[in-house]
Protein backbone atom coordinates (compact mmCIF):
# COMPACT_ATOMS: atom_id res chain seq x y z
CA UNK A 1 0.00 0.00 0.00
CA UNK A 2 1.25 3.29 -0.68
CA UNK A 3 0.85 5.55 1.99
CA UNK A 4 2.26 8.65 0.80
CA UNK A 5 -0.08 8.44 -2.48
CA UNK A 6 -3.07 8.32 -0.01
CA UNK A 7 -1.68 11.16 2.13
CA UNK A 8 -1.14 13.10 -1.31
CA UNK A 9 -4.93 12.71 -1.74
CA UNK A 10 -5.64 13.74 1.66
CA UNK A 11 -3.91 16.86 0.90
CA UNK A 12 -5.78 17.08 -1.82
CA UNK A 13 -9.04 17.21 -0.91
CA UNK A 14 -8.54 18.86 2.18
CA UNK A 15 -8.46 22.74 3.04
CA UNK A 16 -7.52 22.07 7.10
CA UNK A 17 -3.97 24.17 8.38
CA UNK A 18 -3.32 21.75 10.50
CA UNK A 19 -4.25 18.68 8.42
CA UNK A 20 -2.32 19.55 5.60
CA UNK A 21 0.62 20.46 8.22
CA UNK A 22 0.72 16.91 9.36
CA UNK A 23 0.74 15.50 5.83
CA UNK A 24 3.49 17.76 5.05
CA UNK A 25 5.26 16.85 8.09
CA UNK A 26 5.82 13.01 6.57
CA UNK A 27 6.30 14.06 3.10
CA UNK A 28 8.93 12.21 1.05
CA UNK A 29 11.59 14.48 1.04
CA UNK A 30 10.88 14.97 4.89
CA UNK A 31 11.07 11.71 5.80
CA UNK A 32 14.33 11.22 3.22
CA UNK A 33 15.61 13.84 4.32
CA UNK A 34 15.49 13.02 7.78
CA UNK A 35 16.90 8.61 6.59
CA UNK A 36 19.85 10.74 5.13
CA UNK A 37 20.56 12.57 8.60
CA UNK A 38 20.59 9.20 10.02
CA UNK A 39 22.90 7.58 7.74
CA UNK A 40 25.37 10.37 8.37
CA UNK A 41 24.91 10.43 11.95
CA UNK A 42 25.15 6.20 12.32
CA UNK A 43 29.11 6.06 13.12
CA UNK A 44 28.92 9.30 15.51
CA UNK A 45 26.42 7.77 17.45
CA UNK A 46 28.80 5.61 19.04
CA UNK A 47 30.69 8.43 20.76
CA UNK A 48 28.02 7.95 23.81
CA UNK A 49 26.78 5.10 25.96
CA UNK A 50 23.06 5.81 26.09
CA UNK A 51 23.22 8.82 24.13
CA UNK A 52 20.76 11.61 25.03
CA UNK A 53 19.63 13.50 22.25
CA UNK A 54 17.56 16.51 21.78
CA UNK A 55 15.72 17.56 18.31
CA UNK A 56 15.23 21.32 18.24
CA UNK A 57 12.00 22.12 16.08
CA UNK A 58 11.43 18.91 16.05
CA UNK A 59 7.57 19.64 14.81
CA UNK A 60 5.46 16.85 15.77
CA UNK A 61 8.50 14.78 16.39
CA UNK A 62 9.13 12.39 12.99
CA UNK A 63 12.74 12.56 13.58
CA UNK A 64 12.86 12.10 17.29
CA UNK A 65 10.83 8.46 16.48
CA UNK A 66 13.28 7.62 13.72
CA UNK A 67 16.53 8.33 16.13
CA UNK A 68 13.96 6.74 19.24
CA UNK A 69 13.96 3.42 17.42
CA UNK A 70 18.02 3.78 16.21
CA UNK A 71 18.65 3.69 19.62
CA UNK A 72 16.08 2.03 21.18
CA UNK A 73 15.57 4.87 23.90
CA UNK A 74 13.88 8.05 24.31
CA UNK A 75 14.72 11.05 22.37
CA UNK A 76 13.46 14.66 23.35
CA UNK A 77 11.25 16.66 20.60
CA UNK A 78 11.26 20.61 21.41
CA UNK A 79 9.10 22.80 19.68
CA UNK A 80 7.71 25.96 21.00
CA UNK A 81 4.26 25.24 19.00
CA UNK A 82 1.84 23.48 21.35
CA UNK A 83 0.01 21.91 18.97
CA UNK A 84 3.13 19.58 17.79
CA UNK A 85 3.24 18.20 20.98
CA UNK A 86 -0.44 17.32 21.27
CA UNK A 87 -0.49 15.93 17.86
CA UNK A 88 2.84 14.14 18.12
CA UNK A 89 2.06 12.47 21.24
CA UNK A 90 -1.07 10.49 19.31
CA UNK A 91 1.48 10.04 16.00
CA UNK A 92 4.68 8.70 17.64
CA UNK A 93 5.37 6.41 20.40
CA UNK A 94 5.84 6.67 23.95
CA UNK A 95 9.73 7.07 23.51
CA UNK A 96 9.34 10.53 21.94
CA UNK A 97 9.34 13.21 24.81
CA UNK A 98 8.33 16.74 23.79
CA UNK A 99 9.44 19.82 25.24
CA UNK A 100 7.19 22.93 24.16
CA UNK A 101 9.17 25.73 24.98
CA UNK A 102 11.16 28.63 22.75
CA UNK A 103 14.96 27.53 22.46
CA UNK A 104 15.69 31.31 23.37
CA UNK A 105 14.14 30.51 26.08
CA UNK A 106 16.03 26.83 27.14
CA UNK A 107 19.01 28.07 29.01
CA UNK A 108 22.37 26.27 29.20
CA UNK A 109 21.31 24.28 32.05
CA UNK A 110 18.93 22.11 29.94
CA UNK A 111 21.55 22.33 26.75
CA UNK A 112 24.17 20.57 28.48
CA UNK A 113 22.20 17.47 29.35
CA UNK A 114 22.05 16.70 25.81
CA UNK A 115 25.02 14.28 24.13
CA UNK A 116 23.25 15.43 20.37
CA UNK A 117 21.72 18.68 19.53
CA UNK A 118 19.77 18.24 16.16
CA UNK A 119 18.34 20.83 14.36
CA UNK A 120 16.82 19.64 10.78
CA UNK A 121 15.45 23.28 10.10
CA UNK A 122 17.64 25.41 10.10
CA UNK A 123 16.07 27.32 7.59
CA UNK A 124 13.12 28.36 10.16
CA UNK A 125 15.59 29.69 13.08
CA UNK A 126 17.86 33.02 12.61
CA UNK A 127 21.97 32.47 12.54
CA UNK A 128 22.14 34.03 15.70
CA UNK A 129 19.68 31.74 17.76
CA UNK A 130 21.24 28.65 16.02
CA UNK A 131 24.75 29.79 17.35
CA UNK A 132 23.18 30.90 20.65
CA UNK A 133 22.53 27.30 20.60
CA UNK A 134 25.45 26.37 20.05
CA UNK A 135 27.09 28.37 22.30
CA UNK A 136 24.94 26.53 24.94
CA UNK A 137 25.50 23.05 24.42
CA UNK A 138 28.67 21.21 26.03
CA UNK A 139 31.98 21.32 24.20
CA UNK A 140 31.97 17.59 23.68
CA UNK A 141 28.22 17.04 22.62
CA UNK A 142 27.26 16.60 18.47
CA UNK A 143 25.55 19.27 16.70
CA UNK A 144 23.60 17.93 13.74
CA UNK A 145 22.23 21.05 11.71
CA UNK A 146 20.32 20.70 8.45
CA UNK A 147 19.31 24.14 6.07
CA UNK A 148 18.35 24.16 2.76
CA UNK A 149 17.76 26.42 -0.46
CA UNK A 150 14.19 27.00 -0.99
CA UNK A 151 13.60 30.21 -0.27
CA UNK A 152 9.53 29.97 -1.78
CA UNK A 153 8.24 29.67 1.69
CA UNK A 154 7.83 32.88 3.72
CA UNK A 155 8.20 30.54 6.95
CA UNK A 156 11.82 29.55 5.36
CA UNK A 157 13.52 32.87 7.11
CA UNK A 158 16.96 31.63 7.05
CA UNK A 159 17.70 29.65 3.71
CA UNK A 160 21.45 29.26 2.69
CA UNK A 161 22.88 29.68 -1.01
CA UNK A 162 24.89 27.05 -0.61
CA UNK A 163 26.49 24.15 1.95
CA UNK A 164 29.81 26.81 2.02
CA UNK A 165 27.20 29.30 3.25
CA UNK A 166 25.53 27.72 5.58
CA UNK A 167 28.68 26.23 7.58
CA UNK A 168 30.04 29.60 7.64
CA UNK A 169 27.27 30.98 9.01
CA UNK A 170 27.89 28.71 12.05
CA UNK A 171 29.92 28.53 15.19
CA UNK A 172 30.44 25.16 14.86
CA UNK A 173 33.88 22.84 14.19
CA UNK A 174 32.39 20.99 11.57
CA UNK A 175 34.06 17.24 10.93
CA UNK A 176 31.20 15.72 8.77
CA UNK A 177 29.10 17.68 5.78
CA UNK A 178 26.96 16.94 3.13
CA UNK A 179 24.38 17.89 0.25
CA UNK A 180 21.24 15.90 -0.75
CA UNK A 181 19.09 17.33 -3.60
CA UNK A 182 15.69 17.11 -4.12
CA UNK A 183 13.35 18.13 -6.75
CA UNK A 184 13.11 21.77 -5.98
CA UNK A 185 15.66 22.25 -3.47
CA UNK A 186 19.08 21.40 -1.63
CA UNK A 187 19.11 20.16 1.46
CA UNK A 188 22.74 20.83 3.36
CA UNK A 189 23.59 19.31 6.55
CA UNK A 190 26.88 19.97 8.81
CA UNK A 191 27.78 17.25 12.05
CA UNK A 192 30.22 18.96 14.47
CA UNK A 193 31.30 20.26 17.97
Amino acid sequence: MNFLKILKTIDNLNDDPTIKSIINSVNKDQIESKRWLLEKLKPHLLAFDKPKILVVAGWYGLLAEMLSKKISDEVYSLDMDPNCAKIGVKMFSDNVRFIIKDIKDYGRKHLKDYDYIICPSCEHINDDIINHILSKKRKDSIAVLQSNNYFNLKEHINCKNSLEEFENSLTLKVFDRGIKSFERYDRYMVIGV
